[in-house]
């Protein structure tokens, strides 16, 4: 097993002279998806907003693609900015929906329940792109 220090340091050496593509699309990332959950300022329910469908249709294959994007830089392979944001779009476009909507389902759900295992089913579908990126 390896310790902190050399996690560090092979992270670095992975990101040495290539800072500019990772950094650059977890900007893109974030502020798309900040400005989609942020929603619309109309008067119909929160649920008909525009800013919810264009975070269920975009910002959800975004994060895919960007998870997915920074997987694939992690194994080593050249990716660019493009590819790295893209990659929930490019791919099959409603198997990608389908695994996120129905991660964002099964937490509400969880959530519904109790608040704790909500949290837990969280972060168990938060692996969900990275499992669908390795087993299509």
């Amino acid at each position: 097993m390896s310790t902190r220090p050399e996690l560090k340091n092979e992270a670095l050496g992975m990101l040495r002279g290539k800072w500019t593509q990772p950094v650059v699309a977890a900007l893109i990332v974030t502020l798309v998806s900040g400005v989609t959950q942020g929603g619309s300022q109309t008067q119909l329910p929160s649920f008909i907003t525009i800013g919810f469908l264009v975070a269920l249709l975009i910002a959800e294959n975004l994060q895919y693609g960007f998870s997915v994007g920074m997987l694939r830089f992690n194994r080593g392979r050249e990716n660019t900015v493009n590819e790295m944001i893209s990659a929930g779009f490019k791919e099959d476009y409603g198997r990608v929906l389908g695994i996120m909507l129905l991660g964002t389902v099964y937490i509400l759900l969880w959530c519904l329940l109790l608040i704790i295992p909500g949290i837990i089913k969280a972060y168990a579908f938060s692996m969900a792109p990275y499992i669908a990126e390795d087993n299509p």
